[in-house]
């Protein structure tokens, strides 16, 4: 006996099809886990004083879709001219920024289009210890900021 409907069975197919990916929520990017591609310092070098007061240092985790950025390691090469704590702070600055293309010839090009994007900036505090030089970093998924510290 020959189908009398032949479309009715890839309809059906494609609804069941269309309910499995639906069901599996509104958004299918939730399971993806983004890397982090830098971690940078808002300072590359500081100079401070024996017994000064402690600084702040700033990390910035990107990309900006980065699924874990709220967190650094942070580090010293030599705890005996300067040491560094991750204050647990987390800052978010909200900002707009100008779109821009690169096209084939390498060319950057405005779009005349604007973009918001969330920054999250991490605290750290650089408290001078003795004189010398000491490098401190703050790391994350093999990805390291470093800023040279001298104290005098």
């Amino acid at each position: 006996m020959r189908n009398r409907f032949p479309y009715l069975s890839l309809m059906s197919g494609l609804l069941l099809g269309m309910m499995m990916l639906t069901s599996c929520g509104d958004n299918i990017d939730d399971n993806i886990v983004y890397g982090v591609g830098s971690v940078t310092f808002d300072k590359p070098t500081l100079t401070l004083s024996v017994g000064g007061a402690p600084v702040q240092l700033r990390a910035t985790v990107g990309p900006e879709n980065a699924t874990y950025k709220t967190a650094v390691e942070w580090s010293t090469t030599d705890s005996t001219v300067a040491i560094v704590t991750g204050t647990g702070e987390v800052i978010s600055i909200t900002k707009e920024v100008d779109d821009s293309v690169q096209t084939y010839d390498g060319m950057v090009v405005a779009t005349g289009m604007k973009t918001t994007v969330t920054e999250t900036i991490l605290i750290g505090v650089v408290t001078p210890v003795g004189p010398g030089t000491a490098t401190i970093k703050a790391s994350r998924e093999g990805k390291a900021a470093s800023c040279l510290v001298t104290v005098e």
